[in-house]
């Protein structure tokens, strides 16, 4: 049930900043979701998806942006 909670976020993201790529939307996603130790192992990241924490990133300019892959975290910094 996540995948249309999450469909949903990124398109009202997208809507607001459309000058946004995906990736972007996506570690704006990651990196203002809230951390849950309970849900170690049970979901990717061990993160709820807080889509006011997201509105709230990107009404402000955005910087020291943590930047998620796959196996490694680099700090990215955006300025808009």
């Amino acid at each position: 049930m996540a995948s249309p909670m999450v469909a949903g976020a990124v398109s009202l993201l997208r809507s607001m900043r459309p000058e946004l790529s995906y990736s972007d939307i996506k570690n704006i996603l990651l990196n203002y979701a809230d951390v849950l130790p309970s849900l170690n192992g049970k979901v990717a990241g061990s993160r709820r998806l807080n889509i006011f924490n997201a509105l709230q990133a990107i009404s402000r300019p955005i910087k020291n942006l943590q930047v998620f892959t796959d196996e490694t975290r680099i700090t990215n910094i955006i300025n808009n």
